[in-house]
């Protein structure tokens, strides 16, 4: 132990490293005495005074030593003590907070049930056993709801464990272990916070996504039907007319498109989100880059300022759709990589959650993209002369016969007075992924129904065009459908949220 000296001048001390008294007026005598820490003082258990005012107290002793000066030692010579009065003292029955340093001896004693609730401490109830509410924890609500106060009260949880120690001698039963009691109900799912029963999510309709998904598996099983169709039947004059080839990759592009839906399903998440974006993108480069080379053919060949003959086989248009279909897989590839689709939850107007895939502006410029694809046969082109095979001249319903020129391009006998190239319309020949591409894009960006605008300008353009099996007809009819469609969905859907 430290030590310090005091000194006593008559009635006057001074506390300093010893202790000095003075026998007469000459005489200094100094004595060194031990100095007692609050380390070394013990304080009791609190207890309940019997015999004097019926309280709680507590008490806390320091034992204080004597000093022998003949043989120089220190003899204990008893102990000094205070009691203190604990009705006014707060105790704190709760668990600390974790990393807490703070001393509590009472800590971690509550009787609330850990698995739903939690304990919170009530100050200015002085020394007393249930100074604490049970309150629900997040995820739990109270299982009266109807109650002004959404807290289980910590003396009735006191007294109701005390009965299952004490209860079988004075005849009662202790409810404190009893199921469902003192307990928080858990909220339904997909909420953070509740105070009822009530949902925090939205209600999907799965019976209307069911009868959609059976529709749409209907569709994808007709699929590899039609594709073994073009291959069966590739020497149909009206399936050679179309390069059978090519209608297999529209086939395979509408499967991916359509394949979209199955991953919609179920709810959002990370990889059907991700899912979903290449689903979609593959299956549009391969269905309208299929389109829009056949298109881009057709095109060349009535762009031409010479006689000469112009061979483009399936193989060349292969060849450019493998570019158009690896240029989207490189951009998913970099948008998979920095910055990958995620599930986010958004709210309605009655303060639902719900889950969707996030859209950002990499969606927008993967929209852009397709919409500036669809101009590509502008920069395509090939000088050559004007002759064309005559599987193109039966997609377009004439013969070598039936042309005059106009300028510098071959053009209708029935076309009014103007020049135009017919073939452009068949960038949109296919009604069965205009509805698949728009399913899965339920907020068509502006970017898209200028798209559509300018293939309804073609369509009114090549009304008029001669056709052997009335492409043009059912392309306008797709085209209309299309654009009417997204109109009516950007309309409502931005109306609705």
């Amino acid at each position: 132990m430290p030590i310090f000296k005091t000194r006593e001048f008559f009635s006057r001390v001074v506390i300093g490293r010893s202790h000095s008294f003075r026998w007469n007026e000459t005489n200094l005598v100094e004595e060194e005495i031990l100095n007692v820490t609050y380390e070394d003082g013990k304080w009791s258990k609190p207890y309940f005074d019997c015999g004097g005012g019926n309280i709680w107290m507590i008490t806390y002793m320091v034992p204080f030593f004597g000093y022998n000066g003949h043989n120089e030692t220190y003899y204990f010579k008893g102990t000094s003590g205070i009691d203190i009065d604990l009705r006014r003292v707060d105790i704190d029955q709760c668990p600390l907070p974790a990393n807490s340093t703070e001393l509590n001896i009472f800590a971690a004693s509550d009787k609330c049930k850990n698995a739903t609730t939690k304990c919170v401490p009530l100050k200015g109830l002085g020394f007393r056993r249930g100074s604490y509410r049970c309150i629900c924890k997040d995820g739990f609500y109270f299982p009266n709801v109807s109650s002004a106060h959404k807290y289980f009260n910590g003396t009735l949880l006191e007294e109701e464990y005390e009965k299952k120690f004490t209860g079988f001698w004075q005849n009662e039963t202790s409810l404190y272990d009893m199921d469902g009691l003192f307990e928080c109900l858990p909220c339904p799912f997909g909420c953070d916070t509740c105070v009822d029963d009530r949902p925090c999510v939205v209600s999907l309709n799965w019976l209307m996504r069911t009868a959609i998904l059976i529709l749409q598996g209907a569709i994808i099983a007709m699929l590899p039907i039609v594709g073994l169709f073009t291959y069966k039947y590739s020497n149909v004059k009206v399936v050679r007319a179309a390069s059978p080839v090519l209608l297999r990759f529209i086939v395979l592009g509408a499967f991916f498109i359509y394949c979209t839906i199955l991953v919609n399903y179920p709810s959002p998440s990370v990889i059907t989100c991700t899912l979903r974006v290449w689903l979609r993108e593959i299956g549009f480069s391969l269905a309208y880059g299929s389109l829009l080379l056949k298109t881009w053919r057709i095109s060349v060949i009535f762009r031409v300022r010479s006689a000469k003959a112009i061979k483009i086989t399936d193989l060349d248009l292969m060849k450019r759709l493998g570019a158009i279909v690896g240029t989207f897989t490189s951009l998913l590839v970099i948008r998979t990589l920095v910055a990958p689709p995620i599930a986010i939850v958004s709210y309605t107007a009655d303060e639902l959650k719900a889950w969707l895939c996030k859209s950002d502006w990499w969606d927008h410029s993967m929209m852009i993209i397709l919409a500036n694809l669809s101009y590509i046969q502008h920069f395509m082109l090939i000088p050559g002369g004007g002759e064309y095979d005559d599987d193109v001249a039966m997609l377009v319903g004439e013969t070598r016969r039936e042309r005059r020129k106009c300028g510098n391009q071959w053009i209708f006998p029935n076309s009014d007075h103007h020049c135009y190239t017919t073939a452009l319309n068949a960038s949109f020949n296919s009604t069965m992924v205009s509805h698949g591409t728009l399913l899965n894009n339920p907020m068509p960006c502006l970017v898209e129904l200028c798209f559509l605008v300018w293939g309804i300008r073609l369509c009114i353009v090549v009304r008029k065009a001669p056709s052997e099996f009335n492409e043009s007809k059912f392309i306008s009819l797709a085209i209309y459908n299309e654009f009417l469609l997204s109109l009516f969905l950007n309309i409502s859907m931005y109306a609705i949220f």
